[in-house]
């Protein structure tokens, strides 16, 4: 269970109701902050990043992939701890509360993405039983207001994903919640010759009138899934199945490769520690990263490992190639610099060095520099 601070909007997961923001907690004890319950990404706990994958339009998907889908696909941003969406009595003094505009602006640094989008009916509004008078705090519970599309303004062009609420709080001095549930999947069909990382903020403006009295901690952020290896061809059967004696050698030379390449120690460390696994991934696969786990295909769709240091064999799958290629990924390279196919007989280390210089970082490999 987590304690957050109350002056914020929260970035939340779908399951986090109303009560659950005000208490700072769930009642069932999973995270309510976003970045706790999607937490572990690529091996990252705690960074609550929303991932997203591409499909080939052009059976080039480094040159020009197409985002096909977004995990997860929804979520939500909960704003008013701060106590400012709040009934008041402006200039009728003693008659009626005045009524409020309360602007959600979502903020999205980049032109490569559109912004995550929301209907009229993902917008909520709650009133707040605040049970000691003292202002929102655990203890206090929500009660939802219902509201008319006509409260509701949505915006467009260069306000896209950006919610306006207006209403009349039933009396002064009392206190409001709203949530919005955002739609991720707005971002499916871009197409990009990148694979861009983008950060989404969002701030609350009580009154619309510029002045920022609340916003989100964490922000969200959108990035690449990292998808498997797969052959540049078609599988096959009859290949020789890979040993581990074979795969040892291989897999210290491609820790020694990103060694060369200047990662700082603890990255490197890392590499030693991740597991190399040898199994049978089906159809194209040659391998795929998941967390601190490697998985090798067996006999590299069919086609057979070539495991030398300095021949390739041009009927077989470079295996340095792709061994570095996945810890590639552990380290956190995507596919717009690594590529996401390998040919037969094809050699592609992932920023393009000397391929001389792989010859001597796999002599003095040995198997004991890696751990399985």
């Amino acid at each position: 269970m987590n304690e957050i601070c109350c002056n914020y909007g929260l970035i939340a997961p779908t399951n986090t109701t109303c009560d659950e923001y005000i208490a700072g907690k769930s009642t069932d004890g999973t995270p309510i902050l976003f970045k706790d319950y999607y937490g572990t990404i690529q091996g990252n706990p705690g960074n609550g990043v929303i991932q997203y994958s591409t499909k080939d339009q052009t059976n080039d998907n480094v040159n020009n992939p197409t985002i096909s889908q977004t995990n997860p696909g929804v979520f939500f941003y909960y704003t008013g701890l701060s106590n400012t969406i709040k009934g008041f009595d402006g200039l009728d003094p003693g008659t009626a509360p005045d009524p409020m505009t309360i602007k959600i602006d979502q903020s999205d640094p980049s032109t490569l993405f559109p912004a995550f989008t929301a209907t009229k009916s993902d917008v909520k509004l709650f009133k707040v039983n605040d049970l000691d008078g003292n202002g929102i705090d655990p203890g206090d519970t929500c009660t939802q207001v219902q509201l008319s599309n006509n409260q509701i303004t949505l915006g467009t062009n260069g306000d896209a994903g950006d919610v306006t609420v207006n209403f009349t709080p039933d009396a002064v001095g009392s206190l409001y919640v709203i949530s919005v549930k955002y739609d991720t999947r707005s971002v499916v069909g871009t197409t990009s010759t990148s694979w861009p990382t983008v950060k989404y903020t969002f701030n609350t403006d009580v009154g619309n009138n510029g002045t920022i009295e609340e916003t989100d901690t964490n922000g969200i952020t959108i990035a690449p899934k990292f998808g498997a290896l797969t052959l540049h061809g078609v599988a096959t059967t009859g290949g020789a199945v890979l040993t581990q004696d074979e795969l040892a050698p291989v897999v210290s030379a491609a820790v020694n490769y990103w060694a060369a390449q200047g990662v700082d120690s603890q990255s490197i460390q890392k590499l030693r520690k991740t597991d190399v696994i040898i199994g049978n991934l089906g159809g194209t696969l040659l391998g795929k990263a998941d967390g601190l786990t490697v998985y090798i295909d067996d006999d590299a769709a069919g086609h057979g490992w070539s495991n030398s240091p300095d021949k390739l064999d041009s009927t077989r799958v470079d295996l340095l190639s792709a061994v570095t290629h996945e810890f590639g990924h552990i380290l956190g390279y995507g596919h717009n610099v690594m590529g996401e196919t390998l040919g037969l007989g094809d050699r592609h280390l992932p920023l393009d060095l000397e391929k001389d210089l792989l010859k001597n970082q796999f002599i003095l490999a040995t198997a004991g520099q890696s751990q399985f």
